[in-house]
């Protein structure tokens, strides 16, 4: 299906969903019981614009600025004002939305269902949360205090079951340097059971965006 609105020229527009898709890589769920699949969505649009005049070795893009015409979806769900992502709870054999949560995004964490009613969702801010897989209701909602998430899993063992995952930025990838070099506040393994009394970590500094990261010291 082409929506001939979203055809772009010198007029900059905004089209729906942004460059990298409603949904990314953040895993979704199933959940056989209810019948739904649980997406991680990204409701941002993406600003486009041709050039006035095509170069070599050029794209013939170049990104507007101002005030832009939106172009809104043609299927699927309306997208929701001022929101950046949330979750999704989407029928596919009804092609409708049963329900939906906002926060997070199509990139950076993800979901997990089971067999419990229930559906775990980590964002890419730190946000941990359980809600109702049949009707979205919000059980539980932590902050962990670290971004680039990875999505839950669930496991039993001894009995209890768990809910991991994995967050952190570790070492970004252009620091040079030994691959065993100290890492200050180093991606950590989150496990959580029910009636837990763990204490959780201090949260993590907020990286500055345009700064590098200090190179780990070279051992003498």
């Amino acid at each position: 299906m082409v929506n001939p609105e979203a055809y772009y020229d010198l007029e900059g527009l905004e089209i729906f969903p942004t460059g990298g898709g409603a949904h990314n890589w953040s895993p979704m769920s199933f959940n056989p019981a209810t019948g739904l699949v649980y997406i991680p969505a990204s409701y941002m649009p993406f600003p486009y614009q041709a050039a006035a005049e095509l170069k070599p070795g050029s794209t013939g893009y170049v990104r507007p600025t101002g005030e832009l015409r939106k172009i809104s979806t043609s299927i699927g769900p309306t997208v929701p004002d001022n929101i950046r992502g949330g979750l999704q709870a989407w029928d596919p054999s009804n092609q409708k939305l049963v329900w939906r949560a906002d926060g997070g995004g199509g990139i950076g964490g993800g979901t997990v269902t089971t067999a419990g009613n229930l559906v775990f969702q980590v964002t890419n801010d730190g946000l941990f949360r359980a809600l109702t897989a049949n009707k979205g209701e919000k059980l539980y909602e932590i902050q962990v205090g670290r971004t680039g998430m990875a999505p839950p899993i669930t496991y039993e063992a001894g009995g209890k079951q768990y809910v991991a995952f994995l967050g952190g930025l570790g070492r970004p990838a252009n620091v040079v340097g030994p691959n065993d070099a100290k890492v200050d506040n180093p991606p950590m393994l989150f496990v959580f059971e029910l009636d837990g009394k763990a204490e959780m970590p201090k949260p993590a500094p907020v990286p500055l965006r345009g700064q590098p990261p200090p190179a780990p010291e070279l051992a003498k």
